[in-house]
């Protein structure tokens, strides 16, 4: 930052995102990560002598902690984001940022109360300021994650000794979902009949290479193929090669014909 406004750049509106301490997940339990890695510390007094120094005004904050997993985390962000303001007082725009595809997994009640708190805040805010703020969420893997389906074929299905059906597809959790939502599963042909509990495994060697594990279907055989949703968004662009396998081909719905994708 010291660079940038050290350099010729005339426009003295800034928006800065801020460094967060992290959830009470993982990785707040590894002092090394327990704080994000990027943005820069509301507090620091370097960042304040910057900022008087070049005369700068801070219009706009910006927050993005990776997937949030609860309302109480978001509770926790908003809270800090209130802080903030007070340090900022000319902020006309606070950004959360992403990681709202765990509102996928809520029930509507739930999900509802994210949506409530969010706007309590916001409204909150306005209340008391005579200059409005404006809420900005970057809900990019929410929109986009459930438009895309996965077709996997089965290779091998075999009565494992804990009660499960291990089913072994011929492309790997490991190489395409390894940060995506549990994905809910149908099958190809639909059968009729006693429900079976089933851990759908992927082709590698790694022992947690797993698309989903107790999902009650009807018994899985060789040969049948499953559809995973929760495959758009991130999949094909971070999607790696464990073992050399290749990355499944992807095709859109164009004018009613499935088109491959080059």
């Amino acid at each position: 930052m010291r660079v940038w406004c050290e350099s010729a750049n005339p426009d003295k509106r800034v928006g800065l995102r801020l460094r967060l301490p992290f959830h009470e997940d993982a990785k707040a339990k590894n002092v090394v990560t327990r704080w994000s890695r990027f943005g820069v510390d509301p507090k620091d007094s370097a960042l304040h002598s910057l900022i008087q120094t070049h005369k700068l005004e801070v219009v706009h904050l910006h927050v993005h902690e990776g997937e949030t997993f609860s309302e109480a985390d978001l509770d926790q962000t908003l809270d800090l984001l209130v802080s903030c303001l007070e340090i900022f007082p000319k902020v006309e725009v606070l950004n959360l940022g992403g990681g709202w595809a765990y509102l996928f997994h809520l029930q509507k009640p739930e999900a509802q109360r994210v949506w409530n708190l969010v706007n309590k805040t916001i409204t909150s805010i306005n209340n008391q300021r005579q200059q409005l703020v404006r809420l900005v969420i970057e809900p990019g893997m929410l929109l986009t994650m459930m438009a895309g389906y996965l077709v996997a074929e089965v290779k091998a299905a075999d009565d494992h000794p804990s009660g499960h059906r291990i089913v072994v597809l011929d492309t790997s959790a490991w190489n395409l979902m390894f940060w995506a939502p549990r994905p809910a599963v149908a099958q190809i042909p639909f059968r009729e009949g006693p429900m079976f509990v089933h851990d759908l495994a992927g082709c590698t060697c790694y022992e947690t290479d797993y698309f989903c594990l107790n999902e009650k279907m009807a018994r899985i055989e060789v040969g049948d193929r499953v559809i995973l949703n929760a495959s758009g968004a991130y999949t094909s662009s971070v999607a790696r090669s464990l073992h050399g396998l290749p990355i499944p081909k992807e095709f859109v719905i164009r004018d009613n014909r499935l088109c491959l994708v080059e």
